[in-house]
């Protein structure tokens, strides 16, 4: 198991039924522009009970999309130490919405697998073995419209900044693929 160092607030998803899983989903709009979709994945642990899911190879195909993020992780660790910064610059993109996935059905379990196996795979730190807990530090205020967050990590300090009307979308209730896209751009 890939462990993350000293000062990682989120590093590569190692632990499927333990909590802080998240998915920073990558694209470019319309016009070029990269923007950040942030995936919160409820309930892992028991998507291998739909069927569609185990037909798709749904746990290999996720471990293999876990096993890239780490591969990605340990390349930015060992190059210039650029994984936090990368992260959380993504987070901060992703925060104005919040996208709840939940695989209950064959459609959920389809649109999961298309929207994971294509994210970096993230889990916060605190659930990963040896997180050094006196090296965080997180602050968290709320005015009328934001909610105020300060973290800092082995020195380094990240605010994020999120309104608090945001978006949450479940994929949870069936769409269609051309809509899962459009709410993603």
């Amino acid at each position: 198991m890939v462990r993350p160092p000293k000062g990682v607030i989120f590093g590569p998803l190692t632990n499927w039924g333990a909590g802080g899983r998240k998915a920073l989903f990558e694209y470019n709009s319309e016009g070029g522009v990269k923007k950040v979709k942030q995936f919160v994945l409820e309930d892992v642990s028991n998507w291998n009970v739909i069927p569609r899911f185990t037909d798709l190879k749904g746990l290999e195909r996720l471990t293999a999309a876990a096993q890239r993020t780490i591969s990605r992780y340990e390349q930015a660790t060992e190059e210039d130490g650029s994984w936090n910064e990368k992260i959380m610059s993504m987070k901060r993109l992703a925060r104005a919405e919040e996208v709840v996935i939940c695989v209950t059905d064959e459609t959920t379990a389809e649109r999961a697998i298309e929207i994971l196996e294509r994210s970096y795979l993230i889990q916060h730190a605190t659930f990963h073995e040896n997180f050094d807990e006196a090296s965080c530090q997180y602050e968290q205020q709320d005015s009328a419209d934001h909610v105020l967050e300060r973290i800092v990590v082995g020195g380094k300090i990240a605010i994020l900044n999120t309104p608090k009307h945001h978006a949450m979308i479940t994929l949870a209730v069936p769409i269609t693929s051309a809509e899962i896209m459009e709410k993603i751009d």
